[in-house]
């Protein structure tokens, strides 16, 4: 990281959106002239499942960042519920885990004329 900062003279700092409010983890890397995440007040979702469908739940929480479903995937969200078998989150819902997206902007769905 040492060369990212000396070429583009900013001092990088790392911060995971979980502890501003995100519902799920979301490590980044800022990189703002005069920023400081020491001062940064902490909180956590008191309730991540509110992003997802009636009647599901995070396997696991604190919930881990997202990561691409796939066969070779280490680490992917699991949901599950009492009524039906574990799933992973469909794209409206891994959209509104990411903060600021609306459900269905991945796909297009109402920012997309057709």
């Amino acid at each position: 990281m040492f060369t990212l900062e000396r070429l583009m003279r900013v001092t990088y700092l790392m911060h995971n959106a979980m502890h501003s409010g995100s519902p799920a983890s979301r490590p980044r890397l800022l990189g703002l002239e005069g920023a400081s995440v020491d001062k940064m007040p902490e909180s956590t979702h008191p309730f991540p499942n509110f992003v997802l469908k009636p009647m599901w739940s995070f396997r696991k929480i604190p919930v881990e960042c997202l990561v691409a479903v796939g066969d070779d995937t280490r680490s992917p969200t699991w949901l599950y519920s009492h009524r039906q078998s574990d799933r992973h989150p469909d794209g409206d819902e891994r959209d509104r885990m990411n903060p600021g997206s609306p459900a269905g902007v991945s796909t297009g769905y109402g920012t997309v004329a057709l």
